[in-house]
């Protein structure tokens, strides 16, 4: 589980005692926490280490990377061989004053290549899960467990990219899922 939300702030924002288990819970978060990222192409809770991935360079001064919020190295080279370390202050990461930092650029030139350049960095949106994402956790989770603890209402489905979910079928929480939708629209990165 990354900590999107968690037991308690479900239970008081539906105003209600959960019976489910702590795993079932559990179960649940991580489920929409996987919905979530897949849905945004997203992880909203950055690395706490830093680890490397592969980008192709492509002759130009500019690498578009994945969401970072601390990069620590850029390497570049022949794929097979040793890279050499880039010089930090011949590099910028942008956005400028923001996070997540998803764009290098290098006083030279990234050699147009495959797989030649390592960025080493810390992965992920933010440090700590933005609340607007919390509360789109909360309310999809939310639904899920509303359905659980009351069987005899009759239940609508809607579907999250591939994903699907079950809910009570109420004007109130079909509204709640239309507001959480509209905050996962708002971090949607498309990939081209």
């Amino acid at each position: 589980m990354k900590g999107y939300t968690n037991k308690t702030q479900i239970a008081a924002y539906l105003g209600i005692t959960i019976s489910a288990s702590d795993d079932q819970i559990e179960d649940w978060i991580e489920q929409t926490e996987r919905i979530i990222d897949n849905y945004t192409n997203r992880n909203f809770i950055a690395d706490t280490e830093a680890s490397t991935r592969k980008y192709d360079g492509d002759g130009s001064h500019e690498l578009l990377i994945d969401d970072c919020v601390e990069l620590t190295k850029i390497e570049m080279g022949d794929p097979i061989m040793a890279k050499d370390e880039l010089d930090s202050d011949d590099y910028h990461t942008y956005p400028l004053n923001d996070t997540p930092k998803n764009r290098v650029y290098y006083d030279g030139i990234f050699i147009d290549n495959h797989e030649n350049i390592d960025v080493t960095a810390k992965w992920g949106y933010s440090v700590a899960c933005p609340a607007d994402i919390t509360l789109a956790a909360t309310i999809i989770t939310g639904l899920v467990v509303e359905v659980s603890e009351d069987t005899g209402s009759e239940t609508d489905s809607e579907s999250i990219g591939s994903y699907s979910i079950s809910y009570r079928k109420t004007k109130d929480s079909e509204s709640k899922f239309r507001q959480a939708i509209s905050i996962l629209n708002s971090y949607r990165k498309i990939s081209i």
